[in-house]
């Protein structure tokens, strides 16, 4: 039978709910994050850098991962033209933080 919904927000089915569950503002600063399978996401490493990829077109951007091991991800969000975002300029020197 059909159902009367409070808003529409209620039709997007549960696995879109990426945009509630991870914290893409956060991650969206232009630095250079890391997160664990397990701890900070629960699908495979290929469907979350999907997920990343689908995420910064959605929003103008670009990201760039790097699958570090079995279960950890390294990332960047950029802006559209390349620069990272919040004005954030990454140096690699070669060394581990």
């Amino acid at each position: 039978m059909a159902r009367r919904l409070q808003s529409i927000e209620t039709l997007v089915p549960s696995r879109g709910s990426h945009a509630r569950k991870y914290p893409w503002e956060d991650w969206q600063d232009g630095a250079v994050w890391e997160i664990k399978q397990g701890e900070d996401f629960q699908q495979g490493l290929a469907e979350m850098q999907a997920a990343m990829y689908v995420r910064a077109g959605n929003v103008g951007m670009k990201c760039t991962t790097s699958k570090i091991d079995d279960v950890t991800l390294r990332f960047q969000f950029r802006n559209g033209d390349d620069t990272p975002a919040g004005g954030i300029r990454i140096v690699d020197d070669g060394t581990d933080a």
